[in-house]
């Protein structure tokens, strides 16, 4: 993963119960019932700024003992195709493979609405892969959480 050392200003730790990303109307939450040490990292407008492309708009960073997980979180209207294409710019950009270190690497994109075709596009699906092969997965969810 990218060196984040001189983003220390972009990075929130807890081992708190309740990690929350909100943007404008969509909020995402992680349920930290196990305590993990969650670092909560603004990538959009923080690490990286509007000139710098397509990111995604927050990465969580869960670590416990050697347990490494990682979810990267774009927080959407509705337009699900251009979320996929951020979280995929994501995985590129900060340098995130199966080399990274973390035993899971999950995607969440949080809309507001969502459009069934949309998640059965061939550029969804083959980012779901891509995160299936990282031992994690790729979720457009409006429940809006996970628990760890």
């Amino acid at each position: 993963m990218m060196n984040l050392a001189n983003y220390n200003h972009c990075i929130q730790t807890t081992k708190g119960a309740l990690v929350v990303c909100s943007e404008n109307q969509s909020k995402y939450t992680l349920i930290n019932g196990s305590k993990y040490e969650i670092s909560k990292i603004q990538i959009d407008g923080c690490v990286f700024n509007q000139s710098d492309g397509e990111k995604c708009d927050y990465v969580l960073k869960a670590v416990k003992g050697d347990d490494k997980l990682l979810f990267l979180i774009e927080l959407k209207g509705n337009d699900v195709l251009k979320a996929v294409s951020q979280v995929n710019s994501s995985l590129g950009r900060l340098n995130i493979g199966s080399q990274s270190g973390f035993n899971k690497i999950f995607g969440r994109i949080v809309p507001t609405k969502v459009y069934a075709p949309d998640i059965r596009t061939t550029k969804f699906l083959a980012l779901k892969d891509k995160f299936k092969q990282l031992k994690g997965d790729l979720k457009c969810v409006v429940k809006n959480s996970d628990i760890i």
